[in-house]
């Protein structure tokens, strides 16, 4: 059971029925990915203007943007972020938000930049690479928390669609480096998640 899937019902109807679809198996439960002509929020989404409702705060940013503003990765933006000053300057790296206020996925508590760089690259924890779809909205999910953590602008739908993603990611008892099982519920919903999360940090959820 994942309680705050059915609260996605206030914001998220349906997806488009036009659209083409991709199935995975994930162990108990067959996950759908959706694609399609346009493709965007609108076309997916039958959201009411509240759900979209911007409240304050600045624009996202996507994974890529995350996987490298840090100490870590070979091509990371540390000494850009030190020369301007650092996080009381506004230039935040993930290392920042690991140290305060912490992230965590689902159950999940991330204890490393190395863990959180290979997230946000769609590779387990570990770094080894996988197809498993719950990575997939491991990455967006980290990548949400961040844009959260930092101040980003938010709104109803993409709360919604956070609160989903840690029960849905804590159903499956994710740890960041094993396959996550999902029960039919959760592997329902994971799409319409990824989604979601996918347009909130591009810039496309909130308006």
């Amino acid at each position: 059971m994942v309680p705050a899937v059915a609260g996605l019902a206030m914001a998220v109807t349906a997806c488009a029925s036009s659209a083409e679809t991709t199935t995975t198996r994930t162990d108990t439960a067959t996950v759908t990915t959706t694609a399609g002509a346009g493709d965007s929020i609108d076309d997916r989404f039958d959201l009411p203007p509240e759900a979209r409702a911007s409240i304050g705060g600045g624009d996202p940013r996507l994974p890529a943007y995350w996987a490298v503003w840090n100490t870590c990765a070979p091509d990371n933006r540390a000494d850009v972020a030190a020369a301007n000053g650092g996080r009381d300057a506004g230039f935040v790296l993930v290392d920042d938000v690991l140290a305060d206020p912490g992230i965590g996925l689902g159950d999940h508590l991330l204890s490393s930049c190395e863990e959180s760089v290979a997230l946000l690259e769609g590779r387990t924890g570990s770094g080894d690479a996988t197809d498993d779809p719950v990575y997939m909205l491991a990455a967006q999910l980290l990548a949400a928390e961040l844009n959260l953590t930092v101040g980003a602008e938010s709104c109803p739908a993409a709360d919604e669609a956070v609160l989903g993603a840690h029960l849905v990611l804590s159903s499956s008892n994710f740890d960041g480096v094993s396959p996550s099982p999902l029960d039919v519920e959760a592997g329902g919903a994971l799409p319409d998640l990824i989604d979601l999360l996918t347009a909130y940090n591009a810039g496309d959820l909130c308006y």
